[in-house]
């Protein structure tokens, strides 16, 4: 059973911390007159991504939270400050989501296990603030901001494999949802840290890099006046992109 939270989290007020975050920063870091190369260009990569998951399924011996993989891709802008800072943002496709595994026994199915996979994919938009070492061609690089993405469709796939007196698994069924809207939020908020390095080639830059990726807010709506921990099930995942971006002046 799971316990009631009090914990509660605004998406308007965080939606407009980050709108006036996102500007302040703009107007500090470039001023009229500031002159800076633009880049822009494709990224691609994969993410094992799973959820913050309540303490009750993490402490419950018959119940095996696992990650699972998902693509990542978009395109990726570059301002660069100075020699050794940049503003960062990408428009990315992303999928999120976990596995839950439960192992029950009784005395008619004997062993049956439950896998619930959950496949959420999102429009995301990350933006970070950049350091760079100054040596090139090659400088390396650690990031980190905030990320908002916006629920585009998902997938929550079940299966049952089950069998008795060490005979099976006999039945294998699979359950699909494709309207998970009225189950998780549409918008979800995030912390971004990252590390890599980028390397000058012909006209631009090839880049490669580590981001990781953390949930602020609980991605399940509330039904009810009564809030549970479910509630708060987070995302999170940890992303290895690859790309290369052109300058544009």
């Amino acid at each position: 059973m799971y316990h009631p939270s009090r914990h509660t989290f605004s998406t308007k007020a965080f939606a407009q911390f980050l709108c006036v975050l996102s500007t302040a920063l703009f107007f500090c870091l470039f001023p009229p007159g500031l002159s800076a190369q633009f880049s822009l260009g494709p990224t691609a990569g994969m993410a094992a991504t799973g959820f913050r998951w309540p303490s009750d399924i993490r402490t419950n011996p018959a119940s095996s939270p696992r990650p699972k993989f998902g693509l990542v891709g978009g395109i990726a802008l570059e301002l660069d400050v100075s020699k050794s800072t940049a503003i960062h943002a990408d428009i990315l496709f992303s999928q999120k989501g976990g596995k839950l595994v439960s192992n029950v026994t009784n005395a008619v199915d004997g062993d049956t296990r439950y896998e619930s996979t959950i496949t959420l994919n999102y429009a995301e938009l990350p933006i970070l603030f950049r350091i760079y070492t100054p040596a090139k061609p090659i400088q390396f690089f650690a990031g980190a901001g905030l990320g908002a993405s916006f629920g585009l469709f998902g997938r929550d796939e079940i299966a049952i494999h089950y069998e008795k007196d060490g005979v099976g698994p006999v039945t294998d069924i699979a359950f699909r949802n494709v309207d998970y809207r009225d189950v998780y939020k549409r918008w979800d908020f995030a912390a971004v840290i990252e590390a890599g390095f980028k390397r000058e080639a012909g006209q631009g830059v090839f880049s490669l890099g580590l981001r990781w990726t953390g949930g602020l807010m609980g991605i399940i709506n509330q039904t009810g006046s009564q809030t549970s921990e479910i509630d708060q099930l987070m995302n999170k995942s940890l992303a290895m992109t690859m790309g290369y971006r052109i300058y544009l002046f």
